[in-house]
């Protein structure tokens, strides 16, 4: 009888791999992270200054364009910021707009950069879900956190509704009491 076959699993980079740093032995661990890129082949990246010359002198005009344009879509894309007068949600939109134009110059942007990019872009107002977002273990996706900032802008507008300039409206309970009582009595604060 025989075990079924599992897939083999690659020891010798795990084992190679470094920790995550959590603040403590922090020589040990930088020794392992440029042993590592030493493996990897990409130790050079530490030590020059700018691995990639990105001179324009040796380009045609439309090469130079093309730089350009990149060099364009990444400044507003690195430079956008959101607002509280506007709907965070459509903010994103334009930020999503923003890295799809990026893209298309040819420049790839990974999924997890750009979740961390609106979670840093969020309005002021929005420290607190900043936070919390930031302080998650789990990786999260586009659609998980588009959907919990759908979730959070809902309630905020919610909020923003039941109150009037810093006064609270008079909720459900407010209205079964006056129907119970039939008195349009005013509410002290």
């Amino acid at each position: 009888m025989s075990l079924p076959r599992e897939k083999p699993v690659k020891l010798a980079n795990d084992l190679n791999m470094p920790f995550r740093f959590n603040g403590e032995h922090f020589k040990r661990w930088k020794g392992k992270v440029l042993y590592y890129l030493n493996l990897l082949k990409l130790a050079y990246v530490l030590n020059e200054e700018n691995p990639i010359n990105l001179s324009t002198e040796g380009m045609s005009a439309e090469e130079k364009k093309s730089h350009k344009k990149k060099m364009y879509a990444g400044s507003r894309w690195l430079r956008f910021q959101m607002v509280d007068d506007k709907s965070v949600v459509s903010q994103i939109r334009e930020l999503q707009m923003l890295a799809h134009e990026f893209r298309s110059e040819g420049i790839r942007i990974d999924d997890n950069l750009e979740v961390v990019a609106i979670i840093d872009k969020l309005p002021p107002s929005w420290k607190e879900f900043q936070k919390t977002m930031r302080h998650k273990q789990k990786e999260i996706t586009m659609e998980t956190l588009l959907t919990r900032i759908r979730v959070e802008e809902e309630a905020r507008n919610q909020d923003a509704r039941t109150t009037n300039g810093g006064n609270t409206s008079k909720g459900p309970i407010w209205h079964l009491f006056r129907k119970m009582h039939g008195t349009p009595m005013s509410r002290q604060n």
